[in-house]
């Protein structure tokens, strides 16, 4: 049901939410004179932990695409109410789980609110200064591009703001509030809104944790312990760059990072036709085995196996048994200290269309370093041609739709000018 509230929105939504589930205690945010991470993707800190050091996203997800209705070029006033309403916000709700450590039980969960705000390059042509190569980041048109898909899948929307929580009840609440349907949001008065700003052009929702796809998707051959429709663990902490290396090193934009939101949809027929250990050789590669990984990859714990000497062995696998795994294909796609290009933020399924569909968010110090990954996930480097149902995960998954977001420091993140002040 909160699945379903989320997925309506609106006060009728909420109040449906509220009087099923009651009103979530989530502590107050910031007080007066408090301060937030000037990174906005800045998570690790606040989110839970599982007992190998994985973070664990939050339950629910709403992202909300946007279009960009106020003055052109913005004003003072605008930048003035933007900035008031994610102040609210901050006000209103811890964020995340409040920066406890997450291997304490009180750290266990994300009642509060995560999010970042990015803005297109579409929002950025308002203005006549072109941004700085420091902040430079591809159209999402170039980016289907350059991995062959189709340009046409490109989203044209001026801005994206994804938020993310344990409760359904938070993201509900807050979205009313910074649109200027509420006038307190968990107890704070709404000092700001964003509806003369923006209006919301798409929403996509989202849920993810150990047995919620199985339950919500109604399917059984879906693992009880899978966080994800495909069956296994994803986001090991060996995948993941870290928060410095997705970081804008210099210009006026420095401390921000890049940002890429996918809609993809998923043919789990297909995919649940094959065998356990087989969908383990797709989804990692053919050296993996169930006692490597376990049911949905528990038994790797931090460390999804991945090595330098995986690459090697892609070719091999590729002409010697025509299959290569998904993880294996990206340890092309590393720096020379074989350490991960993006960080990957918020993945959820969805359940917006009958097909059932995935959110999969990327943080990169710019949009080449997700090209590259995209690439290697093609699987362009093998030597030897490999069937497409045998190419790692490829065969299984489609892109419904790509864009691309620049996610400024906190400092700017209302209505930012292209070449703000350094």
């Amino acid at each position: 049901m909160l699945k379903n509230a989320l997925a309506v929105g609106g006060v009728a939504a909420l109040a449906a939410c509220l009087e099923e589930d009651g009103t979530p205690n989530v502590p107050l945010g910031i007080a007066d004179g408090g301060d937030v991470p000037d990174r906005q993707y800045a998570w690790n800190e606040y989110l839970s932990r599982d007992p190998h050091g994985n973070t664990i996203f939050p339950y629910h997800q709403l992202i909300l695409l946007l279009n960009y209705v106020g003055d052109s070029p913005p004003t003072q006033a605008d930048r003035e109410a933007v900035e008031d309403a994610f102040t609210t916000l901050e006000r209103a709700f811890q964020r995340g789980n409040g920066g406890v450590d997450p291997y304490q039980p009180d750290g266990s969960n994300t009642p509060g609110v995560l999010y970042t705000m990015g803005y297109s390059r579409n929002y950025f042509e308002m203005y006549d200064d072109p941004l700085p190569s420091t902040a430079a980041f591809r159209s999402p048109e170039s980016v289907l591009e350059a991995v062959d898909e189709e340009p046409s899948k490109a989203d044209s929307y001026d801005a994206a703001l994804l938020l993310t929580s344990d409760y359904a009840q938070v993201l509900l609440s807050t979205e009313l509030a910074l649109f200027g349907k509420l006038d307190t949001l968990n107890g704070i008065d709404v000092e700001g809104t964003l509806d003369d700003a923006f209006e919301i052009a798409d929403r996509r929702t989202g849920f993810i944790g150990p047995g919620v796809p199985r339950r919500e998707l109604e399917r059984d051959e879906i693992p009880s312990r899978s966080p994800l429709a495909m069956g296994f663990i994803s986001g090991f902490a060996d995948n993941q760059a870290s928060e410095d290396a997705v970081a804008i090193e210099s210009g006026p934009f420095a401390g921000g990072t890049t940002q890429q939101i996918s809609k993809l949809r998923l043919d789990l027929d297909e995919w649940y036709d094959l065998e356990h250990e087989d969908r383990i050789h797709l989804m990692f590669s053919p050296e993996h085995t169930e006692d490597d990984v376990g049911e949905v990859g528990e038994f790797l714990a931090s460390d999804s196996g991945l090595t330098r000497e995986m690459d090697e062995l892609m070719h091999e696998h590729a002409e010697t048994e025509g299959v290569v795994g998904h993880t294996q294909k990206l340890a092309a796609a590393r720096n020379d200290e074989f350490e991960p290009l993006i960080l990957r933020r918020s993945e959820a399924v969805s359940t917006d269309e009958p097909t059932p569909g995935f959110n999969f968010t990327s943080l990169q110090r710019d949009l080449d370093a997700f090209v590259d990954v995209r690439k290697a996930m093609n699987g362009d480097h093998l030597e030897t041609d490999v069937e497409a149902e045998h190419n790692g995960i490829l065969d299984y998954i489609s892109v419904e739709a790509r864009g691309t977001y620049l996610v400024p420091p906190r400092s700017l993140i209302a209505l930012p000018p292209t070449r703000p002040e350094s």
